[in-house]
């Protein structure tokens, strides 16, 4: 349902050459697109991370470590990653040398939402 809804959005924008909704779990998904080379060789610029919360880190791996689908400074947004929380997640990303990340306060729920920059802190494009 919510991807019938999403789609009918982005036909509403007038976006429907460009965006594509995929339907499935994020890892498979990734995995398949980038078999079928619906993914840009060039990489992305931004994840954003809003499902279960349980998966954030996961996804995160397979899309930079795994598919290499993050471009130097690409700027991760994870949403939910203190309430209700996503510890694995936020212990990778802050762990991680090769990641800069803080928190921002969000609208709802103070402190909601962490942004992680996708590269060496010396490289980040900000």
């Amino acid at each position: 349902m919510f991807a019938a809804v999403a789609m009918c959005l982005v036909d509403l924008a007038g976006l429907g050459d460009v965006v594509r909704v995929v339907v499935g779990n994020a890892d498979e998904s990734l995995r398949r697109l980038k078999q079928e080379g619906a993914l840009e060789e060039k990489g992305v610029d931004m994840l954003f991370l809003d499902h279960v919360e349980e998966l954030y880190d996961v996804d995160l791996k397979v899309a930079w470590e795994e598919l290499g689908l993050l471009r130097k400074g690409a700027l991760v947004v994870a949403d939910n990653v203190l309430k209700p929380g996503a510890p694995r997640y936020r212990e990778f990303v802050w762990g991680h040398e090769g990641l800069s990340t803080r928190v921002i306060k969000g609208l709802i729920i103070p402190g909601d939402a962490e942004v992680s920059n996708g590269w060496r802190k010396e490289e980040m494009v900000m």
